[in-house]
């Protein structure tokens, strides 16, 4: 992103919608932390991704897949949003709505949605998945899958370089509105 000691996060928000891009990495931190995941999410309000949260940690349980170490994430994130979602209620911001999530496992949005997929190999996680599930059935989650080079999250989960991780980042620090607020010179 280069050296720009200006620069802060820009917060423009245009719909009072909550969505989430969330994304794991399987597994991330070596055997003696457990073999763990790690977890990685951004909270915003409307899809021009206006920041309001992000998380990026170890996650706290191992998982034996990829796609249980996105349920554990999805998980996470799912708690902030909707914990968010009934704070800007209780505020009277917003009315009770669903929340966007975005996902870029395709086999965790099925168990998500329809708990297709399980199996006796995902018992010890089937609560997070009932978790999941339930918010679904109501109405409050709503599952998006988006392709892995536009999941904004991956920053969180990974290393990144050049192109994609000036991308990301841009996106996680609002750079995008600074065509509405002016523009950037990159210093060398």
């Amino acid at each position: 992103m280069g050296n720009y000691p200006e620069l802060g996060i820009v917060i423009h928000c245009l719909e009072l919608s909550i969505h989430c891009h969330c994304d794991a990495s399987f597994p991330s931190h070596d055997l003696p932390a457990g073999g763990k995941g790690h977890t990685g999410y951004l909270v915003s309000m409307g899809e021009g991704l206006s920041y309001l949260h992000s998380r990026s940690g170890k996650q706290k349980v191992g998982s034996i897949s990829s796609t249980e170490a996105e349920i554990i994430a999805l998980v996470e994130a799912g708690k902030m949003c909707l914990w968010l979602r009934n704070v800007l209620t209780e505020l009277e911001v917003v009315e009770l709505q669903q929340f966007r999530m975005y996902e870029d496992n395709k086999s965790a949005i099925p168990l998500v949605e329809e708990l297709k997929g399980a199996s006796n190999n995902s018992r010890h996680i089937v609560a997070k998945i009932g978790f999941l599930n339930s918010l679904y059935k109501m109405g409050v989650l709503l599952m998006i899958y988006k392709a892995t080079a536009l999941m904004t999250a991956d920053v969180l989960t990974k290393p990144q370089h050049g192109a994609q991780y000036d991308t990301h980042t841009a996106v996680l620090l609002g750079l995008a509105w600074f065509s509405i607020f002016g523009t950037l010179t990159r210093e060398s």
